[in-house]
């Protein structure tokens, strides 16, 4: 399926890398728009104490990651279902996409890495076919905190972080590069920078490994907002399983994925535990 926005080779090579970069989805002025509400809303938050810093982390939590915003706030309620967002989704799932959820990053100047991790691990779905769609509000590099991922990851399944014996787990352990750490890739994978401009949208599917850099800057923000979609045929889901939003913004409701490892220990006794497969 194409759209004006992803190409037949920009969609075969998302397919073959795990990931990919389409490039000027939004303009400058959206953009300014849309950093001109996440200060909006960083201000309510301030001014209502949800926002409070913390001296051992000053810069994070100052500029905590916000979640779900879309639930209380028109502006990023319309972004999420800007007909865009879900043109390219649906261009990558092949059928009608949901919104799983939203998360808007402010990435500081002198914050820490994001470590290595695969999406669907919090996703929980089932069938495993979803993308996420990370929006670029300010340019992002390498000295910023600008994403970073492992080609080609999305195709070794979901890896259990508890099973470090088979050599492909210690993925999800490699330090991301820029964390203090000298990260040492098993072959054959490799540590891929990724770059973008403000209104670039880079799509990744939720097996691929994938996290960013530290922002060493001084004055540098890397913003983005992140909208996680699935597709409408999804039979179960862990995150927000209650109300997936389609492209009306009307909720859609699907079965609680009852098998991710999050929540069995919540819901089967002990003896249950070790029957059936876990997400993770």
């Amino acid at each position: 399926m194409k759209t004006p926005y992803l190409s037949e080779e920009l969609l075969s090579e998302y397919r073959q890398e795990g990931y990919a970069v389409v490039r000027g989805v939004y303009d400058k002025e959206e953009m300014e728009a849309l950093k001109h509400d996440y200060h909006r809303l960083w201000l309510q938050r301030v001014a209502s104490g949800r926002i409070r810093q913390d001296p051992n982390l000053p810069m994070e939590s100052l500029y905590p990651t916000m979640h779900e915003v879309n639930r209380e706030d028109e502006a990023m309620r319309r972004f999420m279902l800007d007909p865009r967002q879900f043109a390219i989704a649906e261009a990558v799932l092949g059928e009608e996409a949901l919104v799983i959820g939203t998360t808007c990053f402010f990435k500081a100047p002198r914050t820490k890495a994001l470590p290595f991790h695969q999406d669907n691990i919090d996703n929980g779905c089932v069938p495993a076919r979803n993308v996420a769609l990370w929006t670029s509000i300010d340019a992002a590099d390498e000295e910023n905190g600008g994403l970073c991922f492992i080609p080609r990851s999305h195709s070794l399944g979901l890896l259990s972080i508890n099973a470090p014996s088979h050599p492909r787990y210690g993925l999800l352990s490699l330090p991301v590069p820029g964390s203090g750490h000298a990260a040492r890739v098993p072959q054959p994978y490799r540590i891929v920078h990724v770059t973008a401009q403000p209104g670039d949208v880079i799509i990744f599917d939720g097996h691929t490994i994938h996290g960013s850099t530290a922002n060493s800057t001084a004055d540098r923000f890397r913003r983005s907002f992140a909208a996680h979609f699935t597709t409408a045929s999804v039979t179960k889901v862990f995150a927000n399983f209650y109300s997936l939003f389609n492209k009306h913004g009307e909720t859609v409701p699907k079965a609680v994925n009852k098998q991710h490892g999050k929540i069995r220990p919540l819901l089967l006794p002990e003896a249950k535990m070790a029957e059936g497969e876990k997400i993770y």
